[in-house]
């Protein structure tokens, strides 16, 4: 009894030196495994004498330093994730103006913003996706009730920067020759066109009505949200079908 007393307080003193031995040498403190040791320490807890009770109380208290060096090891590596200001400056004065150019337009994506989300538009931004469905194609119902998408009938659209403000321009003094009319059906006028074309119209749309060029709002009395000319900031952005 007395030689696995020994042992006890043998093993805590050597988990109270675990600290200064990381530090010393600059060991991973994630090496060491916490929660074997707190079992450990647990598991004889009950039958500890007044000098085994000291010498368990260093023991813990070491395993809470190691879970502080543990957490600053966290923050440390962490640290290199961080992009040094002047660095990001120095890169940018360094990179040819087409590059930034190229790489401004890569990342850039139109952007939509709400001001609020009331449930009635949750559930209409959830049934406009339920009736997405391929180009010129009839919908496929799922199981679910939900339209089965063939992705290989989508096309995509990639253009060079200029590319795209040359249509955007083209596309821009269309839309104004139209609405000089009156409000303009937004499905009648994709339905002029197909497939990646009307795909490309509905893009350039997006980015004209995102730019504040025309604003469209829903017709109760066609069913249909209208192009009309802008009446001041966008404040939402609605989703609509292109089918």
């Amino acid at each position: 009894m007395q030689g696995k007393s020994a042992d006890s307080k043998e093993y805590r003193a050597r988990v109270a030196a675990l600290p200064d031995d990381l530090r010393q040498h600059g060991g991973d403190p994630f090496a060491v495994e916490v929660k074997p040791i707190l079992k450990r320490l647990r598991s004889d807890f009950g039958n500890l004498d007044a000098g085994e009770m000291v010498a368990d109380a260093q023991a813990v208290n070491a395993v809470s330093k190691i879970v502080s060096l543990q957490d600053q090891w966290l923050s440390f590596q962490l640290t290199s994730f961080q992009v040094d200001p002047d660095l990001l400056v120095s890169k940018v004065r360094a990179t040819s103006l087409l590059r930034l150019a190229e790489s401004i337009s890569d990342a850039h994506h139109p952007i939509s913003s709400i001001r609020q989300m009331p449930t009635a538009r949750l559930l209409e931004a959830a049934d406009y996706w339920v009736q997405l469905y391929g180009w010129g194609r009839a919908a496929e119902m799922g199981p679910l009730g939900a339209a089965v998408v063939d992705e290989s009938a989508f096309e995509s659209i990639r253009m060079e920067p200029h590319e795209l403000e040359r249509r955007l321009e083209e596309m821009l003094a269309a839309v104004t020759r139209r609405l000089a009319t009156g409000p303009l059906p937004y499905r009648a006028f994709l339905a002029e066109y197909d497939g990646a074309t009307r795909l490309e119209k509905a893009y350039l749309l997006a980015h004209l009505c995102m730019r504040g060029a025309f604003t469209m709002r829903y017709d109760p009395s066609i069913s249909d949200y209208v192009m009309q000319e802008s009446e001041g900031s966008v404040e939402k952005s609605v989703a609509v079908s292109l089918g």
